[in-house]
């Protein structure tokens, strides 16, 4: 698992964060941001450490205890990716209400958005594409989770295991470049090629 951090993280929330992860059976990585360029961090962060699963969570967000314990019976029965719904909190940390109101029962292109936070990749399934990641701001995870969705099962739950805190200084409202022509070419031709999508 890895945490990107640029040196001016909150310190309230960034405890926070690392507490929740006490007893979780996860090893952390600290990576350093990139500016501009969050697939980049994220590339980073999952080269790291040789577990056959990756996974990552921000500074400013915090988990639900035992989430990771509760993802274990899904990993271990083969699948190529496990993901979460989340709960959306405010800057003091209350929460507003589920990110995602309907979760996919199918392996679809609903469910590829929806692979948010938690999101559990096998390492080996997403290793081929993981080098898309690079030079992409927003959406810098859909080619792993296209990947995922295309090689395998995907395994998607209700139970909000994460808590994602929305703020002004939040990573996601940061603008940056947006992603490599390569990428944009590969997502849209997998998009089409398993789910008829243009």
């Amino acid at each position: 698992m890895h945490i990107g951090v640029s040196g001016n993280e909150n310190q309230a929330w960034f405890d926070q964060c690392l507490a929740s992860l006490k007893g979780e059976p996860v090893n952390i990585h600290l990576v350093d941001a990139v500016p501009g360029n969050l697939g980049r961090m994220r590339l980073d962060g999952f080269s790291r450490g040789t577990s056959p699963w990756v996974t990552y969570v921000d500074p400013d967000d915090y988990i639900t205890p035992g989430a990771f314990h509760r993802a274990l019976p899904h990993l271990i029965s083969g699948v190529s990716a496990y993901y979460t719904n989340h709960a959306i909190v405010d800057e003091k940390g209350n929460r507003k209400g589920p990110w995602f109101h309907n979760m996919s029962k199918q392996l679809d292109f609903t469910q590829v958005k929806q692979m948010h936070h938690i999101v559990i990749y096998n390492r080996e399934i997403i290793a081929p594409v993981v080098h898309l990641l690079d030079g992409s701001q927003s959406v810098e995870l859909e080619p792993l989770n296209l990947h995922a969705v295309r090689s395998g099962r995907v395994i998607g739950t209700p139970r909000e295991e994460y808590s994602w805190r929305i703020h002004p200084e939040g990573v996601h409202l940061v603008p940056g470049c947006g992603r490599y022509d390569a990428t944009n070419e590969w997502v849209r031709k997998t998009r089409k090629e398993i789910m008829g999508l243009k």
